[in-house]
């Protein structure tokens, strides 16, 4: 009985020990598991703002280019101006690259239909963006974004650069035209010359279309010039017309 009785205690002290060994190791195990949960848990906080911010990026951005879509909406100027404006790289192929999800209800009607459809998606996908929010992140972050963003944000944008720039070359193309040189010599610089402004008109990234150089109702050079120095002149007068709706817009922000 006895040699049993130490073979039991013998066993049972060996239970013993594995048991508490096991639960060392458990503890253990889940103290490694506690460190790494709570490693995990601030890297994916570390991540959540870093991603926060980029949102925050997203959203300034957008904001920026919704503005100039109110701009050009708001404009007294041709839908079909509008539509050109609009749908271009400038404004909606920007928007898709912020946003690929951005959706809006084409109706392909007409083009005062489908800029009313872009226009009101912007809007709402304004008010979407300003109810969501970004009040979580640390002031230390959002003051060092907005000392980025604001920085950046006095640089003008592509949009604004193409239409000024579309002005400018319209207003050279004017200038010439208004001058006493020959009419031969203003047609070589404003059309003809290889670089001419028609060429760099043409280059400037602004939708624009005039039949006056293929129209025989002008059946000479000059009567041609002055008929495409006339429509790029609207076109561009429909262009100052924008960046007036937006400097008045920015100024009101």
């Amino acid at each position: 009985m006895k040699f049993r009785s130490f073979e039991s205690s013998s066993n049972a002290k060996s239970l013993a020990r594995e048991l508490i060994d096991h639960k060392k190791l458990s503890m253990e195990k889940k103290e490694d598991d506690q460190r790494i949960e709570e490693q995990e848990g601030a890297e994916l906080e570390e991540m959540s703002e870093a991603g926060k911010i980029e949102q925050l990026r997203k959203a300034h951005e957008f904001a920026a280019i919704a503005l100039e879509v109110d701009a050009i909406y708001s404009a007294d100027i041709d839908w079909k101006i509008k539509y050109d404006l609009i749908f271009s790289e400038d404004i909606k192929d920007k928007i898709y690259t912020i946003y690929p999800s951005f959706n809006y209800y084409d109706s392909d009607t007409s083009y005062e239909d489908d800029v009313n459809a872009f226009a009101a998606a912007v809007t709402a996908k304004g008010h979407n963006l300003t109810a969501q929010g970004f009040g979580s992140l640390s002031d230390l972050q959002l003051e060092i974004y907005r000392e980025a963003f604001y920085a950046a944000e006095k640089v003008e944008s592509q949009f604004q650069r193409r239409l000024k720039n579309f002005i400018e070359l319209v207003d050279t193309a004017d200038e010439i035209y208004k001058s006493d040189i020959s009419p031969e010599m203003k047609y070589e610089l404003i059309i003809k010359d290889d670089g001419s402004l028609f060429d760099k008109i043409e280059a400037s990234g602004i939708k624009f279309k005039t039949d006056a150089l293929n129209n025989f109702v002008y059946n000479s050079q000059e009567s041609k010039l002055g008929a495409y120095v006339r429509d790029v002149k609207e076109m561009a007068d429909d262009l100052k017309k924008v960046l007036d709706k937006l400097a008045q817009k920015e100024e009101g922000e």
